[in-house]
């Protein structure tokens, strides 16, 4: 009986250390997987803040492409317009025509032209790079 007592006894032991052990272990379980959910949280919320950022950057590219397309168009219809009567240039004091102080308007198209194709392929860029992130 006292053989007994002692068995009993060391297997309470056993089993309140084992009981021990599991509870540590699922506190350590439990603080890892805490500490991944944060680590992916983490980047959750950078990946996020990068998309957003792409897209502000591609919708400030898009306002800017309509806004020059726009005025490419009214440049056109423009040139296209039956020409209006020469209007007499402003004169300077002693009757002297006053000086010019833009580029000739071959220049400003040809310029605005190469700026559009510039912006248009910074936006398909922007564009690939801002799918690249939502599919991910």
């Amino acid at each position: 009986a006292a053989r007994l007592r002692r068995e009993a006894a060391a297997a309470e032991l056993t089993h309140r250390s084992l009981e021990r052990e599991l509870s540590r272990v699922k506190a350590q379980a439990e603080e890892a997987a805490r500490a991944q959910s944060e680590l992916h949280e983490g980047k959750l919320r950078s990946r996020d803040a990068q998309l957003a950022t792409a897209r502000r950057e591609r919708n400030a590219l898009l306002a800017a492409l309509r806004t020059e397309q726009r005025a490419n168009a009214a440049s056109a219809a423009a040139a296209e317009a039956p020409a209006a009567p020469a209007t007499p240039q402003p004169r300077q004091a002693g009757g002297r025509a006053a000086p010019t102080t833009g580029a000739d308007d071959c220049g400003e198209r040809s310029r605005r032209g190469l700026l559009s194709a510039a912006k248009l392929d910074e936006l398909r860029a922007l564009t690939s790079n801002l799918m690249a992130t939502e599919a991910v």
